[in-house]
């Protein structure tokens, strides 16, 4: 029989927390490959216009849609880096925090946690509703003619999931007074 600390069965019940790490890990390396997708992108298109201007039209390997490539590109590659962020991005003013408690400072970083899967919520709702009234309207995006809903649903889904990683990271902070490592 193997002893545990009084604190391993609390983490043992946030199985799902070592889920989220995976998956927002995952998303990390998304975000990535977004950016040097939306470098390139940025790339190609200053190369071919810039190509077209000093051949006075003779050479014409311009294309459309790059800026909606890099816009939709964008949005995507934050809404992927959030969740690994969230928890290990934050500015603390020591002058305010360095006196303290321990226990103190993680039950205001989990009130902050909270608040902000408190905005995750809300953005995914409104996002949510934007994606209904997209598919309901058959918007498109204007170049690429992409269905703006699969837009809308893929940016609420990535900020569903930011709400709920936020909601467990809070959970976690109050149950096991420490950060995650």
């Amino acid at each position: 029989m193997q002893v545990s600390s009084t604190k391993e069965p609390a983490r043992k019940a946030f199985f799902l927390l070592d889920l989220t790490d995976r998956i927002a890990k995952a998303m990390r390396i998304g975000s990535g490959v977004l950016l040097v997708f939306i470098m390139t992108v940025t790339l190609v298109d200053v190369i071919a216009r810039t190509t077209f201007a000093a051949t006075n039209g003779g050479i014409d390997v311009t294309f459309t849609g790059a800026v909606e490539l890099v816009s939709y590109g964008m949005m995507a590659m934050v809404l992927l880096a959030f969740p690994y962020g969230v928890d290990k991005g934050q500015v603390i003013v020591d002058l305010f925090t360095d006196n303290l408690r321990r226990r103190t400072k993680m039950i205001l970083e989990a009130v902050y946690m909270f608040g902000f899967a408190a905005l995750s919520s809300g953005m995914t709702v409104r996002f949510f509703e934007v994606a209904g009234r997209m598919r309901r309207s058959g918007e498109s995006s204007q170049d690429l003619l992409i269905p703006l809903h699969i837009v809308y649903s893929l940016a609420s889904c990535a900020l569903a999931f930011l709400a709920l990683r936020c909601t467990l990271l809070a959970i976690d902070y109050l149950v096991s007074g420490a950060k995650r490592p």
